[in-house]
């Protein structure tokens, strides 16, 4: 099977820190599409491996994990660098984590979004696969109330504000606006963009809070 890693020589970066690399994860972002992006890491700042696929590319998956932990990573860069105009696009999809970790003594795959120890590559192409079904069906079930889209608006609302300790008065919206992750893949697109613009709200008032207080 044809490997494509995105990380290259033309977009690779030298770190300004030793990296570990014995202690590599990845980050699996799923769009409504159905269009996958792999990201391996280094850690929250780096990364060897970005690739795309498909949530029902279940063999080409399998064999992906392999090739990720297998390979040999020859360059380093970062999110940015690598995806370029479509940063902000993939960053918006929903994401799920698998970490290489200690299971009863021995290696394994861990993933959240099971969650589920594992190490083979047909489990790590399930889960992809699985992630997608559940968080979707989630969605769905989310906007059987057609009044949903309005809800969300009304937490737009809750979010407008400048004053700079307003992040801690409402963190609790907050946090339940960000429980509410599998919205991303919802199948209604309009419900989609007012639950990313209330993202993007959050965001804001995190920095503008942040920006006080250091």
């Amino acid at each position: 099977m044809n490997f494509h890693n995105l990380v290259n020589e033309e977009n690779q970066l030298t770190p300004n820190y030793r990296l570990n690399k014995k202690e590599l994860f990845f980050d699996i972002y799923i769009s409504p599409e159905q269009e996958v992006c792999v990201v391996g890491r280094y850690d929250q700042n780096y990364i060897g491996w970005c690739s795309f696929t498909k949530v029902d590319s279940k063999s080409h998956n399998a064999a992906l994990l392999d090739e990720i932990t297998n390979s040999q990573w020859k360059f380093v860069s970062n999110e940015h660098r690598v995806l370029g105009e479509r940063y902000k696009e993939i960053k918006n999809w929903h994401v799920f984590r698998i970490t290489k970790t200690l299971y009863k003594d021995e290696p394994y795959f861990y993933s959240t979004a099971s969650p589920i120890y594992f190490k083979n590559g047909s489990t790590f192409a399930s889960e992809i696969h699985h992630f997608y079904k559940h968080e979707k069906a989630k969605s769905e079930y989310r906007i059987i109330d057609k009044k949903y889209s309005a809800i969300l608006k009304g937490y737009l609302l809750l979010l407008d504000s400048d004053e700079s300790l307003y992040y801690l008065r409402v963190k609790p919206l907050i946090d339940l606006i960000q429980s509410e992750s599998y919205l991303k893949l919802c199948p209604d697109a309009n419900v989609r963009e007012i639950y990313l613009q209330c993202l993007e709200k959050c965001k804001q008032l995190y920095n503008t809070y942040m920006s006080e207080v250091r």
